[in-house]
C-alpha cells in the first residue's frame, strides 16, 4: 500500500494557483482547514473584511482513492437524488472548475472545490448532549433521504470498507511480516485483540443479513455543518466513502466518536471516558428520524455496529503501526500505536455497558 505522508503539507502558493483555476479571487488568500487522516482541505477566500466569494478546495489523495471521478459522481447523483426528491439539500454542491469540469488534474495531483456554508461551523469532538443530539439527527435525516435510493447505482470507493474479516487478515500478516519490529511494543494491544476477535467475528457474520443502504460511513461530529447561532446541524460533509453498507455501522461510527470527549489521538488514556448521556441523546436523535423506517433486525443490531466498528478502528490502527504507518497521516512514531491503545479504551468501555445501552435503543425504537 503506497504511503501517505508525502500527500501532506502542500505548499500553500501551489493550492493559490489551482483555487484560481476554480473560481477567480482577487489577492485571495488560502487556510488550512482540516486535520484529518486522509485529505487536505482549504478554505479559498478574498483579503481581510471582503466580501469576496469563498469556497472549499480540497486536494483528493489518489493514494487511497484510486478513482477520483467515481467520488465526484457518487456526490452528483446524491444531490440531483435529493433534488428530484424535492427534499432538503442536506449536503454541500460540487462546484466546477473555469473549463467546467468538477476534478481537476494538476501533474500527479487531483483536486475538487465546493461551496462554503456561511455562518456553519465544525465540532471536533462533541462538547454535549444538545450537539450530540443535533448531529445525530442529522445522520438519521441522510440515512432517510436516500432510503428510496438503490445504493447499487454508487460507486464503490473502498471495497470491503466494514469487513472486519478483512483487516483481521491483513492485521495477522502484519504480524507475520513485522517490517518494523514492532511486535515487542505492542504486546498487551495484541493480547486484548485477539482475546475478543472470536467474539468480534461471530457478531460481524450475524450482520452480513442486514440490508444495504446508502451511507456515509465516516459519521464522526466533525463532518457534520452546524448553525454558528443556533448550533442547529444543517448539512453533512465529507462524502467520500458514501456507498452501499449497513446503517449499523454509520450508528456505530458515531458511538466510537462521539461519546469520549476526548478524540483518538489523546494519549492519556484516564481522559478517554465514555458518557453515557451523550450515548442517550444520540441515540434518540438518530431514532427520532430512523425509526420507522429501519427493520427491526437493523435496530436490534445498532450496538453491535458500535462494537463493531470500535474493534476494526482498533485491528486499523495497530495493523498500520505494524506495518510503518503506510495508510493513516502519523505525527509521530507511536502515533497509531497510541490510537490502538485509545480505542481500546473506548471498546472496553462499550463492553461494561453494553446491557445498559441495548435498553436506551430499545428505548427509542
Amino acid at each position: 500500500m503506497a504511503n501517505i505522508q508525502a500527500h501532506y503539507g502542500t505548499n500553500m502558493n501551489d493550492v493559490l494557483d489551482i483555487a484560481q483555476q476554480f473560481r477567480y479571487i482577487e489577492s485571495a488568500k488560502a487556510t488550512r482547514l482540516a486535520s484529518g487522516n486522509i485529505q487536505e482541505t482549504f478554505l479559498i477566500s478574498g483579503p481581510e473584511g471582503s466580501n469576496d466569494f469563498k469556497f472549499i478546495l480540497q486536494k483528493i489523495n489518489t493514494s487511497i482513492f484510486l478513482n477520483p471521478e467515481h467520488l465526484i459522481e457518487n456526490h452528483q447523483r446524491l444531490e440531483k437524488h435529493l433534488a428530484s426528491e424535492k427534499r432538503e439539500l442536506i449536503i454541500p454542491r460540487l462546484m466546477k472548475n473555469l473549463e467546467g469540469s468538477m476534478v481537476l488534474h494538476q501533474g500527479s495531483s487531483c483536486w475538487r472545490a465546493q461551496e462554503f456554508v456561511p455562518q456553519s461551523r465544525t465540532f471536533e469532538q462533541v462538547p454535549n448532549s444538545d450537539i450530540a443530539f443535533e448531529g445525530a439527527f442529522m445522520v438519521g435525516q441522510f440515512t432517510a433521504s436516500f432510503l428510496d435510493l438503490d445504493p447499487t447505482n454508487l460507486h464503490t470507493i473502498i471495497p470491503e470498507f466494514h469487513n472486519l474479516k478483512r483487516y483481521l487478515n491483513e492485521f495477522h500478516l502484519a504480524i507475520e511480516a513485522d517490517v518494523a519490529n514492532r511486535l515487542s511494543s505492542c504486546a498487551d494491544e495484541l493480547n486484548r485483540i485477539s482475546e475478543l476477535e472470536t467474539a468480534m467475528v461471530a457478531l460481524f457474520e450475524n450482520t452480513r443479513s442486514l440490508p444495504n443502504r446508502v451511507c456515509h460511513n465516516d459519521t464522526k461530529i466533525s463532518n457534520i455543518l452546524f448553525d454558528m447561532k443556533s448550533n442547529k446541524a444543517i448539512k453533512v460533509i465529507d462524502l467520500d466513502t458514501v456507498m452501499l453498507e449497513k446503517v449499523i455501522f454509520d450508528y456505530g461510527d458515531m458511538v466510537r466518536s462521539f461519546l469520549c470527549l476526548a478524540d483518538e489521538n489523546e494519549t492519556d488514556i484516564s481522559k478517554v471516558v465514555v458518557r453515557d448521556d451523550i450515548f442517550e441523546a444520540m441515540t434518540k436523535g438518530y431514532l427520532s428520524v430512523t425509526k420507522s423506517l429501519l427493520e427491526k433486525n437493523e435496530k436490534r443490531e445498532l450496538f453491535s455496529g458500535g462494537l463493531l466498528i470500535t474493534y476494526e478502528q482498533v485491528v486499523r490502527f495497530l495493523g498500520d503501526y505494524l506495518r510503518n504507518d503506510t495508510y493513516y497521516h502519523t505525527d509521530y512514531a507511536n502515533h497509531n500505536l497510541d490510537r490502538a491503545k485509545n480505542q481500546i479504551r473506548v471498546l472496553d468501555q462499550l463492553l461494561e455497558r453494553e446491557v445498559e445501552f441495548i435498553k436506551i435503543i430499545e428505548k427509542y425504537s
